[in-house]
Protein backbone atom coordinates (compact mmCIF):
# COMPACT_ATOMS: atom_id res chain seq x y z
CA UNK A 1 0.00 0.00 0.00
CA UNK A 2 2.87 2.35 0.85
CA UNK A 3 4.55 1.66 -2.51
CA UNK A 4 1.26 1.97 -4.41
CA UNK A 5 0.49 5.36 -2.80
CA UNK A 6 4.00 6.57 -3.60
CA UNK A 7 4.12 5.30 -7.20
CA UNK A 8 0.62 6.32 -8.23
CA UNK A 9 -0.15 9.41 -6.17
CA UNK A 10 3.23 10.64 -4.88
CA UNK A 11 1.89 10.21 -1.35
CA UNK A 12 4.47 9.06 1.17
CA UNK A 13 3.08 7.08 4.08
CA UNK A 14 4.81 5.69 7.11
CA UNK A 15 4.23 2.05 7.91
CA UNK A 16 1.96 3.01 10.82
CA UNK A 17 -0.08 5.37 8.59
CA UNK A 18 -0.49 2.65 5.96
CA UNK A 19 -1.60 0.15 8.61
CA UNK A 20 -4.06 2.68 10.01
CA UNK A 21 -5.58 3.33 6.55
CA UNK A 22 -5.86 -0.41 5.94
CA UNK A 23 -7.51 -1.02 9.33
CA UNK A 24 -9.97 1.82 8.73
CA UNK A 25 -10.85 0.49 5.28
CA UNK A 26 -11.51 -3.00 6.59
CA UNK A 27 -13.50 -1.70 9.55
CA UNK A 28 -15.81 0.08 7.09
CA UNK A 29 -15.99 -2.96 4.78
CA UNK A 30 -15.87 -5.57 7.52
CA UNK A 31 -17.02 -8.53 5.37
CA UNK A 32 -14.15 -8.19 2.90
CA UNK A 33 -11.48 -10.01 4.94
CA UNK A 34 -13.69 -13.10 5.21
CA UNK A 35 -14.39 -12.94 1.46
CA UNK A 36 -10.66 -12.51 0.73
CA UNK A 37 -9.93 -15.61 2.82
CA UNK A 38 -12.60 -17.56 0.93
CA UNK A 39 -11.19 -16.47 -2.46
CA UNK A 40 -7.64 -17.35 -1.41
CA UNK A 41 -8.81 -20.81 -0.34
CA UNK A 42 -10.56 -21.33 -3.68
CA UNK A 43 -7.43 -20.25 -5.57
CA UNK A 44 -5.23 -22.65 -3.59
CA UNK A 45 -7.69 -25.51 -4.04
CA UNK A 46 -8.40 -24.98 -7.78
CA UNK A 47 -5.38 -23.05 -9.08
CA UNK A 48 -7.77 -20.54 -10.64
CA UNK A 49 -10.63 -18.17 -9.87
CA UNK A 50 -13.92 -17.96 -11.72
CA UNK A 51 -15.88 -14.69 -12.04
CA UNK A 52 -19.66 -14.46 -11.70
CA UNK A 53 -20.09 -14.80 -15.46
CA UNK A 54 -17.90 -17.90 -15.60
CA UNK A 55 -14.62 -16.45 -16.86
CA UNK A 56 -11.64 -18.39 -15.53
CA UNK A 57 -8.29 -16.89 -14.58
CA UNK A 58 -5.60 -19.50 -14.03
CA UNK A 59 -3.12 -18.65 -11.26
CA UNK A 60 -0.41 -21.34 -11.31
CA UNK A 61 1.96 -19.25 -9.16
CA UNK A 62 -0.22 -20.04 -6.17
CA UNK A 63 1.68 -23.36 -6.08
CA UNK A 64 5.12 -21.68 -6.14
CA UNK A 65 7.74 -22.02 -3.43
CA UNK A 66 8.18 -18.22 -3.52
CA UNK A 67 5.95 -16.44 -0.99
CA UNK A 68 5.91 -13.24 -3.08
CA UNK A 69 4.65 -15.12 -6.15
CA UNK A 70 1.98 -16.81 -4.04
CA UNK A 71 0.87 -13.47 -2.57
CA UNK A 72 0.75 -11.93 -6.06
CA UNK A 73 -1.36 -14.83 -7.38
CA UNK A 74 -3.77 -14.39 -4.47
CA UNK A 75 -3.98 -10.63 -5.08
CA UNK A 76 -4.60 -11.19 -8.79
CA UNK A 77 -7.33 -13.70 -7.99
CA UNK A 78 -9.12 -11.35 -5.62
CA UNK A 79 -8.80 -8.54 -8.16
CA UNK A 80 -9.91 -10.70 -11.10
CA UNK A 81 -13.02 -11.90 -9.33
CA UNK A 82 -14.24 -8.30 -9.13
CA UNK A 83 -12.65 -6.37 -11.97
CA UNK A 84 -12.89 -9.19 -14.49
CA UNK A 85 -16.63 -9.32 -14.02
CA UNK A 86 -16.92 -5.50 -14.15
CA UNK A 87 -15.01 -5.45 -17.43
CA UNK A 88 -17.15 -8.25 -18.89
CA UNK A 89 -20.32 -6.49 -17.74
CA UNK A 90 -19.09 -3.34 -19.49
CA UNK A 91 -18.55 -5.30 -22.70
CA UNK A 92 -21.98 -6.93 -22.35
CA UNK A 93 -23.56 -3.48 -22.01
CA UNK A 94 -21.66 -2.29 -25.08
CA UNK A 95 -22.96 -5.24 -27.09
CA UNK A 96 -26.50 -4.53 -25.88
CA UNK A 97 -26.18 -0.90 -27.00
CA UNK A 98 -24.79 -2.00 -30.37
CA UNK A 99 -27.73 -4.33 -30.99
CA UNK A 100 -30.38 -1.91 -29.64
CA UNK A 101 -29.39 1.58 -30.82
CA UNK A 102 -28.71 2.21 -34.54
CA UNK A 103 -25.08 2.89 -35.47
CA UNK A 104 -26.00 6.18 -37.15
CA UNK A 105 -27.15 7.40 -33.70
CA UNK A 106 -24.60 5.82 -31.33
CA UNK A 107 -21.14 4.34 -31.71
CA UNK A 108 -19.05 2.91 -28.92
CA UNK A 109 -15.54 4.09 -29.72
CA UNK A 110 -13.65 2.84 -26.66
CA UNK A 111 -14.03 0.54 -23.68
CA UNK A 112 -11.63 1.08 -20.81
CA UNK A 113 -12.02 -1.36 -17.90
CA UNK A 114 -15.37 -0.20 -16.52
CA UNK A 115 -15.95 2.83 -18.75
CA UNK A 116 -17.08 3.47 -22.30
CA UNK A 117 -16.39 6.31 -24.66
CA UNK A 118 -19.04 6.80 -27.29
CA UNK A 119 -20.34 9.20 -29.85
CA UNK A 120 -24.05 9.99 -29.73
CA UNK A 121 -25.67 12.28 -32.28
CA UNK A 122 -26.79 15.41 -30.44
CA UNK A 123 -30.48 15.40 -31.48
CA UNK A 124 -30.83 11.93 -29.92
CA UNK A 125 -29.03 12.52 -26.60
CA UNK A 126 -32.16 13.00 -24.48
CA UNK A 127 -33.72 9.71 -25.68
CA UNK A 128 -30.55 7.64 -25.93
CA UNK A 129 -28.79 8.44 -22.65
CA UNK A 130 -31.46 6.78 -20.43
CA UNK A 131 -31.34 3.74 -22.73
CA UNK A 132 -27.56 3.58 -22.34
CA UNK A 133 -27.87 3.81 -18.55
CA UNK A 134 -30.46 1.01 -18.44
CA UNK A 135 -28.47 -1.29 -20.75
CA UNK A 136 -25.21 -0.71 -18.88
CA UNK A 137 -26.73 -1.24 -15.44
CA UNK A 138 -28.40 -4.50 -16.42
CA UNK A 139 -27.17 -5.95 -19.72
CA UNK A 140 -29.74 -8.49 -20.98
CA UNK A 141 -27.05 -11.10 -21.69
CA UNK A 142 -26.35 -11.50 -17.97
CA UNK A 143 -29.88 -12.78 -17.33
CA UNK A 144 -29.50 -15.27 -20.17
CA UNK A 145 -26.27 -16.48 -18.51
CA UNK A 146 -28.08 -16.93 -15.20
CA UNK A 147 -26.23 -14.09 -13.46
CA UNK A 148 -28.38 -12.45 -10.79
CA UNK A 149 -26.79 -9.51 -8.98
CA UNK A 150 -27.66 -8.96 -5.33
CA UNK A 151 -26.44 -5.35 -5.38
CA UNK A 152 -27.49 -2.69 -7.87
CA UNK A 153 -24.96 -1.48 -10.42
CA UNK A 154 -24.89 2.30 -10.73
CA UNK A 155 -23.82 3.88 -14.00
CA UNK A 156 -22.80 7.52 -14.22
CA UNK A 157 -23.13 9.24 -17.57
CA UNK A 158 -21.13 12.29 -18.55
CA UNK A 159 -21.65 14.33 -21.69
CA UNK A 160 -18.76 16.15 -23.31
CA UNK A 161 -15.11 15.47 -24.11
CA UNK A 162 -13.47 12.50 -22.35
CA UNK A 163 -12.34 13.39 -18.87
CA UNK A 164 -14.15 16.74 -18.65
CA UNK A 165 -17.75 15.89 -19.49
CA UNK A 166 -20.66 17.01 -17.30
CA UNK A 167 -22.36 14.31 -15.25
CA UNK A 168 -26.04 13.88 -16.07
CA UNK A 169 -28.67 13.76 -13.33
CA UNK A 170 -31.70 12.65 -15.33
CA UNK A 171 -34.13 13.87 -12.67
CA UNK A 172 -33.15 17.49 -13.44
CA UNK A 173 -33.92 17.46 -17.15
CA UNK A 174 -36.73 17.37 -19.65
CA UNK A 175 -36.28 17.56 -23.43
CA UNK A 176 -36.26 21.38 -23.55
CA UNK A 177 -33.85 22.20 -20.73
CA UNK A 178 -31.60 19.29 -21.72
CA UNK A 179 -31.16 20.59 -25.27
CA UNK A 180 -30.55 24.10 -23.88
CA UNK A 181 -27.89 22.78 -21.51
CA UNK A 182 -26.11 20.64 -24.12
CA UNK A 183 -26.78 22.41 -27.46
CA UNK A 184 -23.45 21.72 -29.21
CA UNK A 185 -22.26 18.60 -27.47
CA UNK A 186 -20.37 15.98 -29.45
Amino acid sequence: FMQYAKDNYEIYLSESEAKSYRQNFFSIYSKLPKWHTKVRSMIHFNGYIRSLDGQVRHLPNVYSDDDQLIAEAERQGINSAVQGFASNMNLAGSLAMHSTIPRDILRVVATIHDANGMWVRVPYLFEVLPMIKKLMENPPILRSMGVELSVPIKVDIKVGPWGIGKEIDFSKYNRDNFNETFPNTV
